[in-house]
């Protein structure tokens, strides 16, 4: 790593000539994980962007943790600058959510269903969360695991209608553009309701697991 005056001077380069390729290309290289996401952010670029090189190199390194504090952190102060008070200072990260949403749908393509969950409850998409658990569970074979992920969902699924309970009686509603609403709450009471109906089910027949028909999730 370059000494610190070095450092600042490649930085301020960087930000006055470079492109976007360059100076990801050195912020990430030199661990600079946040100036790297600030610098998508403040500049609006695409969410391709966010993907291809953020999402990616910290899926490759194992720095997803650390990505989403760092969301977290860029979109209390963004919204902090904008607003003024503390009232607006974290609740849906409206700023960096569409980036968020990015790095779901890229997760879901990759089947990554495990790290799309963290992602869906960090951002309180937890009805998401809950629809994520039953892929899990479909394509997991070991019984004990598939009553885990029976268990998980239900309880994402009560959050989330908990939530909007909350917000509803708060007057909160999202903007359209980042909103994470995906089902009707008649809609989540149904796969409660099939959860109960799957749950039951396999705790009465879990020795006889292998001849299981698994329906009622497709």
């Amino acid at each position: 790593m370059p000494n610190k005056d070095a450092q600042q001077e490649c930085i301020f380069y960087l930000e006055r000539y470079g492109n976007t390729h360059s100076s990801l290309s050195y912020y990430l290289k030199y661990k600079m994980l946040e100036k790297a996401c600030r610098h998508v952010i403040d500049r609006a670029q695409t969410h391709t962007i966010f993907v291809d090189y953020i999402v990616e190199h910290c899926l490759r390194l194992s720095l997803l943790p650390e990505l989403k504090q760092i969301l977290k952190k860029i979109g209390t102060h963004l919204i902090f600058t904008l607003f003024g008070t503390d009232s607006y200072t974290d609740p849906n990260m409206e700023v960096t959510k569409p980036y968020l949403l990015a790095a779901c749908k890229y997760f879901n393509q990759k089947k990554a269903f495990k790290t799309l969950v963290t992602f869906q409850v960090f951002m309180k998409d937890y009805v998401r969360a809950g629809l994520t658990c039953i892929k899990i569970f479909m394509e997991t074979l070991d019984a004990q695991y598939k009553l885990k992920c029976l268990e998980v969902a239900k309880g994402y699924f009560e959050e989330g209608l908990k939530l909007r309970q909350q917000l509803a009686l708060k007057g909160i509603k999202m903007s359209p553009e980042v909103s994470t609403e995906v089902l009707h709450e008649s809609d989540v009471n149904k796969y409660l309701n099939r959860i109960d109906l799957q749950h039951e089910l396999f705790q009465f027949l879990i020795p006889r697991y292998k001849d299981i028909s698994i329906e009622g999730f497709e």
